[in-house]
């Protein structure tokens, strides 16, 4: 039975030499699949989980932009907070936008509605909007209060405002980085298999080759 076992994987070996492939590629492969469609299924989860998309970013000037949650997205100067929404007033929402001029910071605010889970709390209204005018140069950021919030009409009314505003979205500065690292993840995970096989597929292929040819030679 071995003389026979072991001359038929020889000769289909010598016809074939690719053939074991097909015993090493679907094991080595089929995994992979499983692990990527699991870790693309856990992703959105991930990326949403509990501090993923808190952050603290410097902006420039002293300012710096940090969220907690959804709600709170908000405006220090120099450790002193200057624009924040409150959850439990509902004056106004989270930062949305900001930009520069030459004196000033413009901040863009959403509005505030009661929270669907919780009527004692707010969530952001993305209907409505507030806006702010911060000085660049701050002396006493601990007693300095912004000018807002204002409505649209009065903000654009206000001299310290130009006619022509490049606003800038208040995100983390390293997202870039992240989607990079998850980039390298995916395409471990999808070509490494792929990458790698050549060299291992000669090695197996050559170990299971002379294993066979032994098979045959001892049985002559």
């Amino acid at each position: 039975m071995g003389f026979i076992k072991g001359t038929f994987l020889y000769f289909r070996l010598k016809a074939n030499p690719f053939l074991w492939a097909n015993f090493f590629w679907a094991p080595m492969i089929t995994p992979s699949r499983y692990l990527l469609a699991a870790f693309l299924a856990l992703w959105p989860s991930l990326a949403l989980a509990s501090g993923w998309n808190d952050f603290s970013r410097d902006i420039g000037h002293g300012f710096t932009i940090w969220k907690t949650d959804s709600f709170h997205v908000c405006l220090s100067y120099k450790k002193a907070t200057i624009v924040c929404g409150d959850a439990d007033i509902g004056d106004y929402g989270p930062i949305s936008r900001f930009a520069f001029t030459d004196k000033h910071l413009l901040v863009r605010t959403t509005g505030a509605k009661p929270s669907e889970d919780s009527g004692s709390r707010f969530d952001s209204d993305w209907d409505r909007e507030y806006f702010f005018i911060v000085l660049k140069k701050i002396s006493n950021p601990y007693s300095y209060k912004p000018i807002g919030p204002l409505d649209r009409e009065a903000f654009q009314a206000n001299s310290a405002v130009p006619a022509q505003i490049q606003w800038e979205y208040p995100t983390r500065d390293d997202i870039s980085f992240a989607f990079m690292i998850f980039f390298i993840i995916v395409v471990l995970v999808v070509l490494g298999s792929v990458l790698l096989s050549p060299v291992i597929f000669f090695f197996v292929g050559r170990r299971i080759y002379r294993w066979g040819r032994s098979k045959v030679q001892g049985n002559n």
